[in-house]
């Protein structure tokens, strides 16, 4: 090698190095402007209270939502208050779920919705103002690709409220509780009137589930599709995609791909759209669907279950044709329900046991950003068999 390349390589070197640390440094200069000086685009949040006037009986546990989710309230489906039950293994008498921020200092729990973050100076005049005893939580329901950085603020919180299975308060995107006996539902044909084979409702494209959708395709599996990615495939449906009720009912299969392949992550991609339409959900995804805590057990085809594409999409069309295998997979429906049997809300008897149970836990701990990388990894390798 001559010198002239030897010396051209060398400047490409510490040139790359250079704008590397540059960059670098300019990153960590921009999150430090985000988080201490809250630009006007940050969300408002009260930090002063002057005056607090309680509305809530003394015997009542205020659990107040700090910030929304997104743009609205968190976990509206929960019920605005819990009256005590002596089979959930809770001695407070009530919670009260209150979205009032202005009720800061009476709340003894205060949950914090990861994405709507206030930024650092916010949460340190909180904190200062905080009294004694009063739990924190960060609340998300995204996989860890989308979690701000942890590190610089996990020292105020107490608690982590999420759809993983190891958090302090497990809340996935929908509960469902096996029946103390089985349930005597009339037999049906759950085929009956059904004459498509896959639906497919997508907000976003994702390369790893869109790949494995078009090598279906190739395989002969006809996927429907409608949202942001159907423009990628031949097969559209007619609906709008918020309204698509009539079109879901007459699907054999729903196409149930995650966006991400991480540990715990079955939304509502799963719970939602087949099951709802009495549709068998074709899972993609990181999660254990072996584990009956975070999936119902025979209700669902699990796509990297078997040893290729090919042999996925071979069984899906055996099933297809097959209107009593078919139905096998809705036998779940005798033993599995999704309201707790004793009346439970286990939202709250889980904060109410963290509440007695205090461990110092930090948040990054919850979160390993590699799970999601080693199982893409594993994917790659599955989808090229």
């Amino acid at each position: 090698m001559n010198r002239r390349k030897v010396n051209f390589l060398l400047v490409v070197f510490v040139v790359s190095v250079t704008l590397h640390i540059y960059f670098d440094r300019v990153t960590d200069v921009f999150n430090y402007l985000k988080d201490e000086i809250c630009f006007e685009w940050k969300e408002k949040f009260p930090t002063e209270f002057t005056q607090v006037a309680s509305t809530s009986s003394k015997e009542s546990t205020l659990v107040l939502f700090y910030t929304k989710c997104f743009s609205d309230k968190c976990v509206p489906h929960y019920h605005t208050s819990y009256e005590y039950n002596p089979k959930c293994n809770c001695n407070f008498k009530r919670f009260e779920l209150i979205y009032n921020p202005d009720r800061f200092l009476e709340s003894d729990i205060v949950i914090f919705h990861g994405r709507n973050m206030p930024c650092l100076r916010t949460l340190r005049k909180l904190h200062k103002q905080r009294k004694p005893n009063q739990l924190w939580a960060y609340f998300i329901m995204e996989n860890p690709t989308y979690h701000t950085k942890l590190k610089s603020f996990e020292k105020y919180f107490n608690m982590w409220i999420s759809y993983r299975l190891t958090s302090d308060v497990y809340v996935p995107y929908r509960r469902h509780f096996r029946l103390n006996s089985a349930s005597a539902i009339p037999k049906l044909n759950y085929a009956l009137n059904k004459t498509r084979q896959v639906a497919w409702l997508v907000s976003s494209c994702g390369k790893l589930r869109e790949e494995l959708a078009h090598k279906l395709i190739k395989y002969g599996i006809k996927i429907e599709v409608v949202g942001k990615c159907a423009k990628h495939f031949k097969f559209q449906l007619q609906c709008n995609k918020h309204d698509c009720k009539e079109e879901l009912k007459s699907f054999k299969f729903y196409f149930a791909a995650e966006n991400t392949l991480c540990d715990d992550y079955v939304t509502e991609k799963y719970w939602r759209k087949g099951f709802d339409y009495n549709a068998i959900p074709i899972v993609f995804g990181g999660a254990n669907y072996s584990n009956p805590k975070l999936v119902i057990p025979g209700s669902f085809i699990d796509a990297m279950s078997f040893n290729s594409v090919k042999d996925l999409a071979e069984y899906i069309k055996e099933v297809d044709n097959d209107d009593d295998k078919f139905n096998s997979y809705f036998e779940w429906k005798k033993y599995w329900g999704f309201e707790h049997p004793n009346g439970c809300d286990p939202f709250y008897q889980q904060l109410c046991e963290r509440m007695h149970t205090r461990r110092d836990r930090t948040l990054s701990s919850y979160i390993n950003h590699d799970e999601c990388k080693a199982k893409t990894i594993f994917f790659k390798s599955w989808i090229n068999r």
